[in-house]
């Protein structure tokens, strides 16, 4: 257990995004405000989320690959430590905003074209559509055989076309 102040920086890696945010919570406060390196395995959308709450500036994002896994990597850095000419450029960037997208993905790695990022973006679109198609047929097959489609279908094939929507989206960002 560390002590406030006795590190300037801190990692966390390797669990997920709701346990990274309850350490966090924990531990963190007006008095002691670390630099944060951050690698969850999941919920990273709740990390960003949690991290732009607590005044941090989301400075740097990388998207890893490893045996066939993504992993996003987060540097964040308080938004009272950074001089104030720095200052002035990144509270503009932090205070616009995130949409719904930039939180998901994160906006680091879309207005970079973090190359990995593009290529998750890719494969994900292409297990949505697989998805959609398939939901699609369902509901098709049920009305056709006039049965009702249950709640739970429906809900899934709104819910992957919002995501799939939400993909199309990131995906603009490497337009040129």
């Amino acid at each position: 257990k560390l002590k406030p102040g006795e590190a300037d920086a801190i990692i966390i890696a390797g669990m997920g995004g709701m346990l990274v945010c309850s350490i966090l919570k924990k531990g963190i406060g007006d008095a002691y405000r670390p630099i944060l390196v951050l690698q969850p395995q999941s919920d990273v959308y709740e990390v960003r989320k949690f991290l732009l709450e607590q005044r941090y500036i989301l400075e740097q994002e990388q998207m890893l690959m490893e045996e066939g896994k993504y992993y996003t990597v987060l540097r964040a850095i308080p938004m009272e430590t950074v001089s104030e000419k720095e200052c002035d450029v990144l509270f503009e960037e932090a205070k616009k905003n995130y949409s719904e997208t930039e939180l998901i993905y994160g906006r680091y790695g879309l207005e970079h074209r973090d190359a990995v990022l593009y290529e998750y973006l890719q494969k994900e679109a292409e297990v949505l559509d697989t998805i959609e198609g398939k939901l699609v047929e369902t509901v098709q097959k049920a009305s056709v055989d006039g049965r009702k489609v249950p709640d739970k279908t429906v809900e899934r094939l709104s819910s992957v076309r919002k995501e799939r929507e939400q993909n199309k989206e990131a995906l603009a960002y490497f337009q040129l």
